[in-house]
């Protein structure tokens, strides 16, 4: 079928698969949809749309006009085209021809439409360039060209008014033009030259490029007062215009500096799909932004330095720490976590923090990096973009947590709430001496371990797709899961020895030694190497990941033990001793029972038969009321004995062993059942929030 040469609007479907467009109508339609091109309504059955030619990408366009060209009458295309050495000589044009990268929209147009003109030349067949570029001419002043050519005569002018016509000069011109140059891109019209830089533009960007970022109306005002009197005062148009013409990143100087003009300014993304699993950990630390947390020495709220170790191959955090604010300790006890339970890495990537510029870590002979040889590497100061990905990790983490807390104090808290939630903390505080606001140092640190658990295996955007093999859709792959495919493809990072990790650092803290006994956040830490340092002070290293045990050394640095968590506890009695008075109380039960069985019985017969000496001798009441006696102080004793523990545990402990015994009483059997609700929960629930350390047990029943 013969192309229409008067067709000047197309359907998504007839655009598909052309040069430079979707290969689908789907595709199409969106990408117009996208572009925001015009379109016409189609007539006929269906409706639908129609694009014009002049709202196509060039590619698509050329590929149009030629088709067009191709099939234009004879009487336009018999042109007979003479050899190039008779062609007339043409001017050459002022500089190269400008790159198609650089044309404006405009211009591109106007090109487009001088374009066609030249395939019609370039078509014909029997006369010359003269011959065929008058009879463009002629049937253009006529209106006899096809009515898609025709519409492009006043484009192709690229002159203001609609009754712009060709002449034979200006046909010439483009010939010879692009002849010479041999791209079509020298037929695009110049753009107009740069206005002049307006003699006070210095002086009003002196006033405008300043820190406080001040509005053109307060620039203006600040101009008089530096600008020379043989220069005139613009007016507010006038400097808005100029900024206009300014580049975005150009006009933001002075306004902007350092890092503000940097989060602007083009980026280099660091690439990490080559790397292997500890080639570098990155660590950075922030001070929790919720203030609700239990100091671990004195119970007041405050706000903990929360540190992390990130594996930057896997994005899995492979090492954190908790302390009371960013300091060395903090910092080289994350480390070691990183290194216990991941392995050695090669680089330890950091800002110039002071938690991270110590002798504790950077020492040249003692230092942890040091030691473990490991090459520290630290940022270029204030340049938090290097630092990229951990600082992503503590938006996405830590700081979107803390909004889980009433006792958030970032910027999007409300005022009201916080006040108020103030007042009730300092109340409680007052009146009861703990608040269910604030939440208890041992719970923070398994709360932050659960998150770090969650985020290692929640998928992370940074990291590959897969298919899930459950699902079927794709997926980013976790953390974890990232990590041990890595480490099963290029190795994992070596691990210590035990006796390696023991000599690591810890966070120190000096305590008294009280016979034997260390006593450390409320908790109790004892062994028998500890005999002999009465009265002495000691360095304790704690492990924030393992409360259970911890290391002791003497002033100088000479480890002494490791003092097990209540290493001194033992049972009231032992456990063979209990167990033989249960039974022996158990049988003198009986017993007593058994005898009072035979009374009864007696008394109903009525009549008492004389026989030999029972075995077991009837006691009088006297002395059964006093054994009774006896057996209740006894109950009271055990009941007593647990009226000064260390801590709730201990209490908790001791209610369930005498429930076993049964002589525990309802109101201690119903809190140590709300302990084990609230800890199931993570919030405290029933007796246990009501009577923390079950001081109701006291009370007559």
């Amino acid at each position: 079928m013969a192309e229409n040469t008067t067709k000047t609007h197309y359907t998504a479907k007839e655009l598909a698969g052309l040069p430079g467009m979707p290969g689908t109508l789907k595709g199409v339609i969106q990408k117009a949809d996208r572009e925001s091109w015009p379109y016409q309504k189609r007539a006929g059955r269906g409706g639908g749309r129609e694009y014009p030619i002049t709202a196509l990408p060039v590619e698509t366009r050329e590929h149009l006009l030629e088709r067009m060209v191709a099939v234009l009458p004879e009487k336009v295309c018999n042109l007979p085209a003479p050899p190039e050495e008779n062609l007339p000589a043409a001017a050459e044009p002022a500089g190269g021809p400008p790159s198609g990268a650089s044309l404006k929209d405009w211009q591109r147009r106007v090109m487009d439409a001088r374009l066609v003109f030249i395939r019609l030349i370039e078509g014909a067949a029997h006369l010359g360039v003269s011959k065929a570029i008058r009879s463009i001419v002629k049937q253009a002043a006529e209106e006899a060209l096809p009515a898609p050519v025709q519409a492009l005569v006043p484009v192709a002018n690229g002159r203001a008014g609609e009754d712009r016509a060709l002449s034979q000069t200006t046909l010439m011109r483009w010939w010879s033009m692009y002849r010479k140059a041999g791209t079509y891109t020298v037929l695009a019209p110049k753009a107009p030259e740069g206005r002049d830089i307006p003699p006070w533009a210095a002086h009003f960007l002196a006033c405008w490029q300043k820190p406080q970022k001040p509005s053109v109306a307060a620039a203006l005002d600040a101009l008089p007062s530096v600008l020379p009197p043989d220069i005139p005062m613009p007016s507010y148009s006038q400097a808005r215009r100029f900024l206009l013409r300014l580049g975005n990143v150009e006009k933001q100087r002075g306004r902007m500096t350092g890092q503000e003009l940097r989060s602007i300014r083009p980026y280099i993304k660091r690439d990490t799909s080559d790397m292997v699993p500890g080639e570098c950990y990155i660590s950075d630390g922030l001070t929790f932004k919720a203030w609700g947390i239990a100091h671990p020495a004195h119970g007041r709220p405050f706000s903990p330095e929360i540190c992390d170790v990130q594996d930057v191959h896997t994005r899995k955090i492979v090492g954190w720490s908790v302390g009371l604010a960013e300091s060395g300790p903090t910092v080289a006890a994350a480390l070691r976590h990183a290194v216990e339970t991941h392995g050695v890495c090669s680089i330890f990537y950091h800002d110039k923090g002071p938690g991270y510029e110590n002798q504790l870590l950077q020492d040249p002979v003692t230092g942890i990096v040091t030691r473990l040889g490991i090459h520290n590497l630290t940022s270029t100061a204030r340049q938090s973009q290097a630092r990229g990905m951990i600082e992503k990790l503590r938006r996405d983490l830590w700081h979107k947590e803390a909004k889980n807390f009433l006792t958030y104090k970032g910027r999007e808290m409300d005022r009201e709430t916080k006040l108020k939630v103030h007042k009730i903390v300092k109340k409680d505080l007052k009146t009861k001496g703990m608040s269910d606001f604030i939440m208890p140092w041992p719970e923070f640190l398994l709360w932050v371990q659960e998150r770090v658990d969650a985020y290692n295996n929640r998928p992370h955007q940074a990291l590959p797709k897969i298919r899930d093999p459950h699902t079927g859709r794709m997926r980013h792959m976790p953390p974890n899961e990232m990590w041990d495919k890595a480490v099963a493809e290029r190795g994992a990072p070596p691990l210590l020895s035990q006796e390696e990790i023991t000599d690591l650092f810890l966070p120190e803290k000096v305590c008294k030694v009280d016979r034997g006994t260390i006593r450390l956040f409320g908790n109790s830490y004892a062994s028998g190497s500890l005999e002999e340092y009465h009265g002495d002070q000691v360095r304790v290293g704690y492990d924030v990941h393992d409360p259970r045990s911890v290391l002791v050394r003497d002033l100088d640095g000479r480890i002494i033990c490791i003092a097990a968590f209540k290493g001194n506890h033992r049972r009231y009695f032992a456990k063979p001793v209990s167990e033989l008075a249960a039974e022996k109380r158990e049988a003198e039960r009986l017993k007593r029972l058994a005898l009072k069985e035979e009374e009864i019985r007696l008394e109903r017969i009525g009549t008492v038969e004389v026989r030999s000496a029972p075995e077991h001798i009837e006691l009088p009441p006297e002395v059964l009321e006093y054994e009774a006696r006896i057996e209740r102080k006894e109950k009271e004793k055990q009941e007593n004995r647990n009226r000064f523990f260390n801590d709730v545990n201990e209490i908790y402990d001791d209610i369930r062993e005498r429930e076993k015994l049964g002589l525990a009483k309802p109101y201690e059997i119903a809190w140590a059942n709300d302990k084990d609700r609230s800890e199931q929960l993570g919030r405290r629930v029933g007796l246990y929030k009501e009577d923390p350390y079950c001081a109701g047990r006291f009370k007559e029943e």
